[in-house]
């Protein structure tokens, strides 16, 4: 996640907690998972800079970056000087303490008392702002009581003051750490907000962060006093959020994943099978009807998930040995909602179904069939569906899948938040899913080598081969006067495979060295260059 001119390993983030966030349990909850933590609140008063307490909390060495440092007031002078201070001590990021219900930090005016004076809060706001020269972040709750929940009105002011992210306790002052949070006013704070939106309050699991996602649609949530204790909670979170599916910017997050993927694929293989056995004696077994119902379930459960991960990471179709099991499970045991009839779309990716119907048909059919997702998950299972093909296609034209890769990097920076943005990257979408299925050219290609697949790739590989493989003059010389030389050239190894190379030499030692003889006069009797075009060429489906 970027956050306040800082790249984050994801965007659960450990909240400020007096007592409990000190250097060594930020540390560790860094490791176990979180991507920000937040130190607890040092004082404004300058007093109290020399005292023991503000002097273990000014010290972040060996702290992992960034350095986020929460400060707490009511005075706007002494809160500035208080900023300065902390950056002077090390602190990256700045945050604003506007939330703490705590009767001696309120009976100060500093806190969450603060929500009732607005005016002060823009004073302090600008004061800090102007101060210090790191980025300033902010954290409230949606209002002092029930009545005055002003949380959107801060929004306005933290805005208009510069502030880079607004944190928001699900409670009110009043309210302390009593019932449950509440995810409304949230919501509508997130709806209208220019700047990030952390979620704060009452996530204590996997499940229930992506509901306050899923309910919100914030950037980040924010984990308290879930974390004591179980500092690992931050983890589990990060698993069961990103599915295994890594992150798409990441191009190799694909890759390092795979193996967890496949490892729960068969995981819930061999649990369904073995429900599927015991399904229809359940109560003979001794279950109660409750627990038979909560097993049918819990099942449905890991299938979804299953079933989403798949989805989200582009493996739709590579798993396909389980398929059968899984329906079968799902349509007779389970008695989970049938699957929808697509005709001929039923076995497709989602990359397939989106150069068959279009990105919209795509996502309400596959990728967001139930409705739930926010945007930027779908754009994430987009990018990952057409990551996936990129990798798994890459080695047939390297050429063409570099460029390819270049073209979804730069789909990935574009900022998706907003409705026009968005359409924007869904059309995008649509037209590189499309490109790669066509292998449309890249560059000009003579009109000598139309129609003929495996040499286009030839010809627009050649150039980066010779680099490899030649000496540095001659790769110039390769480079600045090859033109038609080279496409002559790609249409004699084309030609050669046509005629010389036997059937079934793909794998077979003998055949393969056949292969290599055929090449290896037209390759100026380079070892090197013919086993690098070779290489090339065994990936390429049309020489069989």
């Amino acid at each position: 996640m970027h956050f306040a001119g800082y790249s984050l390993r994801n965007n659960l983030f450990v909240a400020p907690m007096a007592g409990v966030t000190d250097r060594p349990f930020r540390q560790l909850c860094k490791q176990m998972g979180a991507g920000l933590a937040v130190s607890e609140m040092v004082t404004s008063n300058s007093l109290l800079y020399g005292s023991a307490k503000t002097k273990r909390r000014a010290n972040h060495d060996g702290e992992v970056q960034p350095v986020s440092v929460q400060i707490a007031g009511a005075d706007p002078a002494m809160m500035a000087q208080a900023a300065r201070y902390n950056v002077d001590q090390g602190a990256q990021i700045i945050d604003i303490n506007m939330g703490c219900p705590a009767k001696k930090v309120c009976n100060v005016m500093a806190g969450s008392a603060l929500l009732q004076n607005e005016p002060l809060v823009e004073r302090i706001l600008d004061a800090v702002v102007q101060a210090a020269d790191v980025p300033v972040t902010l954290k409230i709750r949606t209002g002092w009581d029930k009545s005055h929940r002003n949380a959107l009105a801060i929004l306005k002011i933290a805005e208009r003051a510069g502030i880079r992210a607004l944190a928001i306790h699900g409670r009110t002052r009043a309210c302390g750490y009593t019932g449950h949070a509440e995810y409304d006013t949230i919501a509508a704070v997130k709806a209208q907000a220019r700047i990030p939106i952390i979620a704060n309050g009452d996530i204590t699991s996997p499940e229930k962060a992506k509901q306050v996602f899923d309910a919100t649609g914030v950037d980040a949530v924010m984990i308290g006093r879930a974390a004591q204790g179980r500092p690992w909670i931050f983890r589990e979170i990060e698993h069961f959020l990103h599915y295994f599916c890594g992150d798409a910017a990441n191009p190799n997050a694909l890759l390092e994943t795979e193996p967890l993927r496949v490892a729960l694929y068969k995981a819930v293989a061999i649990f369904a099978r073995a429900y599927a056995a015991i399904a229809a004696e359940l109560v003979a077994a001794g279950y109660s009807e409750a627990e038979a119902a909560a097993v049918r379930n819990e099942v449905a459960y890991y299938t979804e998930i299953r079933a989403a991960i798949k989805k989200h990471s582009g493996e739709e179709l590579d798993i396909k040995p389980y398929e059968s099991d899984m329906r079968h499970l799902i349509n007779t045991y389970v008695q989970a909602d049938p699957a929808a009839e697509l005709g001929d779309l039923a076995d497709m990716s989602l990359t397939d179904l989106i150069i068959k119907t279009g990105i919209h048909d795509a996502i309400a059919q596959k990728l967001n069939a139930k409705g739930k997702l926010s945007k930027n998950a779908v754009a994430e299972g987009i990018i990952n569906n057409v990551r996936k093909t990129i990798i798994r296609d890459q080695l047939t034209d390297p050429k063409f899948y570099t460029h390819m890769s270049t073209l979804l990097d730069d789909l990935i920076a574009q900022s998706r938040e907003d409705t026009e943005a968005y359409e924007e990257f869904l059309r995008k979408a649509e037209a590189l899913a499309k490109q790669l299925a066509g292998k449309q050219s890249i560059a000009g290609v003579p009109a000598v080598l139309h129609g003929k697949h495996e040499a286009v790739v030839l010809y627009q590989n050649l150039p980066d081969i010779l680099g490899r493989t030649m000496p540095a003059t001659a790769t110039r010389e390769a480079r600045e006067t090859y033109n038609d030389e080279r496409a002559t050239l790609a249409l004699s190894i084309d030609r050669a495979m046509r005629e010389q190379a036997p059937a079934g030499w793909k794998g077979d030692p003998a055949r393969e060295a056949q292969v290599l003889n055929a090449l290896f006069p037209l390759l100026e009797r380079n070892r090197e260059l013919t086993q690098a075009v070779f290489d090339l060429i065994k990936h390429q489906p049309g020489y069989l």
